[in-house]
């Protein structure tokens, strides 16, 4: 089963990036989710994590929620992004830690 990890808008995404790094390493799958304003940081989350060699795409989807409000329907986009961890993911885990610690 994949960790769900919901981004928010108010938060940078790094943070998201750090959250699912731990995911990727403790079960090796992930799912980032995004609504509305938090897209931005579930993409580019989810891009520097395949880019950097920590993951691997396995499915990228959209959605439109319907919301009421005040008898008016509103459509509300969302992302959900599922990423495995990538055979390079120790290696990447590891390096990036001794830069952090300064070994």
């Amino acid at each position: 089963m994949a960790i769900e990890i919901r981004a928010g808008a108010e938060k940078p995404y790094p943070i998201f990036v750090n959250e699912a790094k731990q995911g990727l390493k403790d079960k090796g799958n992930i799912e980032l989710h995004g609504l509305g304003d938090s897209i931005k940081n579930v993409i580019i989350a989810g891009g520097r994590l395949t880019s950097w060699g920590y993951a691997e795409l396995v499915s990228f989807h959209t959605l439109a929620l319907n919301q009421d409000c005040d008898d008016q329907t509103r459509i509300i986009p969302k992302v959900i992004i599922s990423l495995k961890k990538a055979s390079t993911f120790d290696k990447v885990f590891q390096d990036f830690e001794n830069r952090r610690s300064g070994k």
